[in-house]
């Protein structure tokens, strides 16, 4: 009995697989056990999917914004309206030999 104890114990706490039993005091504001939050790394400010799925809920740390990770990404071009009107004008030509031959 006490091994099958400890093997129960061992897959609800294991690495991928995790329960909680909460009570629920208000069911617009749900607080996350601490340890629960250390898992999934969370910190203030942190951005969460929630998902619905019958009849449960599934909680994860949404990755880093599209935006922050492409920060800094244009840095080599060179800045202002100049560089545009020049990529602007290009694909104009080429739109303009495309019809031409088409």
């Amino acid at each position: 009995m006490t091994k099958r104890l400890l093997h129960l114990k061992d897959i609800l706490y294991s690495k991928d697989l995790y329960m909680r039993v909460l009570k629920i005091e208000d069911p617009a504001h749900i607080q996350l056990p601490e340890d629960v939050g250390e898992r999934l790394g969370l910190k203030q400010g942190d951005i969460v999917t929630i998902t619905l799925e019958a009849q449960r809920v599934i909680l994860e740390k949404r990755a880093s914004s599209p935006v922050d990770a492409s920060f800094g990404l244009w840095a080599d071009l060179p800045p202002g309206p100049t560089y545009v009107d020049t990529l602007r004008d290009e694909w104009d030509a080429r739109l303009t030999e495309r019809l031409s031959n088409g």
